[in-house]
């Protein structure tokens, strides 16, 4: 403190058990010197009898009590001689000497009553006031507020003119009886004039775009376009606070609210729905479900009428014709000797492997009719043969 207050001369301390005087010129701006000043009498010792305390609680007339004596010091300052007095004295003993009651007999009684110089002539302070004011009480009463004893009350005083001085006084009752406590005793008064900051009773204007509607998983910033201004604080855009629930990953309607408060209190609240829809289809996507399907259509179509398969785009979910086992894209994992032959051979054998052997059906039908057919032949061939050798015996 003495170092960063070149104006200090005296400083006074307490605590510390005891008493120390010290005059210091290490310290402070050069040429003056500073008087330091410790007391602390909460360890001196008075016997029972000085302040009439024999016989309570059975105490003898010599039994020696620590409660300090009740001491202080009294401090005189003597500008023009640049001096300053020290006294010490208790009222409860009325003795102006402390000295004898040191349990540790230090001192030999000068600290007690002692002069020491202070240096004044070079600490210049000075203060001036720009005006005198009185004022004359009114009745107007400015507001109440009921508190417990001890407690702080305040009330508000609106409708203020900015620039203008007022004054306010304060008067304390009873909250029990009504009655007015002793003047100088709860009551307070005070002068100020009015700023902005005191006077300012509207709020801020706030800016917000209209009902917004975006597809679940699009980017979304509330504040984008939102803006707020007050007739005092300027711009407030900074001091918005959104409240809402928004999840821009599911569908729904949701609710922003927009909260902007003045240095003064003053609110402005606003809101605004948002609604979340459904993500659309990837195109891509869909072009190529689109083509699967069609291409199963036309692996259909061109089995059952026996057209070229190549022209077909491939089936998703295409069979393997021997094994019946499922391959991606219709390509088939190529166990059979018929898988071979329909990657190495041409459309006619490919057609021949998926249109005969890989449906069945009508297809079905078509080989038991020729298996028929062929046996009957093989039957009658060797019916004719039998009766040509049975004519040639």
């Amino acid at each position: 403190m003495l170092q960063q207050h070149d104006n200090v001369f005296l400083v006074l301390s307490g605590h510390e058990h005891g008493v120390d005087i010290e005059v210091r010129q290490d310290v402070g701006t050069e040429g003056n010197h500073i008087v330091e000043l410790l007391v602390d009498y909460q360890f001196y010792e008075v016997s029972a009898e000085e302040p009439g305390l024999t016989g309570i609680d059975n105490r003898n007339p010599d039994d020696m009590l620590r409660f300090g004596s009740s001491f202080f010091r009294m401090l005189q300052i003597d500008v023009d001689n640049s001096e300053l007095a020290v006294d010490t004295y208790s009222p409860l003993l009325d003795n102006f000497g402390a000295t004898e009651y040191d349990d540790r007999q230090r001192y030999n009684g000068t600290e007690d009553d002692t002069r020491l110089p202070i240096q004044l002539e070079t600490r210049k302070t000075s203060f001036s006031t720009e005006s005198v004011m009185v004022t004359t009480p009114t009745d107007d009463v400015i507001g109440e507020a009921t508190a417990r004893s001890g407690w702080p009350a305040s009330v508000e005083w609106s409708g203020l003119t900015e620039g203008e001085t007022y004054a306010w006084y304060a008067v304390s009752r009873d909250a029990e009886s009504g009655e007015d406590l002793p003047t100088g005793e709860a009551q307070q008064m005070g002068v100020f004039t009015a700023t902005t900051a005191g006077t300012d009773d509207v709020a801020p204007e706030l800016t917000v775009p209209e009902a917004a509607t975006i597809a679940a998983g699009d980017a979304f910033d509330p504040m984008a376009g939102v803006s707020a201004t007050d007739n005092a604080d300027g711009d407030l855009t900074a001091a918005v606070q959104v409240m809402t629930d928004l999840d821009t990953t599911t569908p729904g309607v949701y609710v922003v609210t927009y909260l902007v408060e003045d240095s003064t209190g003053n609110q402005a609240t606003a809101t605004r729905a948002v609604t979340v829809t459904e993500a659309a289809a990837d195109s891509t996507e869909g072009d190529q479900n689109g083509d699967d399907q069609n291409g199963d259509s036309d692996d259909t179509e061109q089995n059952v009428e026996g057209e070229d398969t190549t022209k077909g785009d491939d089936a998703s979910d295409g069979a393997d014709p021997v094994s019946g086992t499922d391959t991606p894209g219709g390509a088939h994992d190529g166990d059979g000797p018929l898988d071979d032959e329909a990657t190495a051979g041409s459309a006619t054998d490919v057609e021949n492997a998926e249109g005969f052997l890989a449906n069945t059906g009508a297809n079905g039908t078509v080989l038991l009719v020729l298996g028929g057919l062929l046996s009957i032949a093989f039957g009658l061939s060797a019916w004719q043969i039998s009766r040509r050798r049975s004519a040639m015996n």
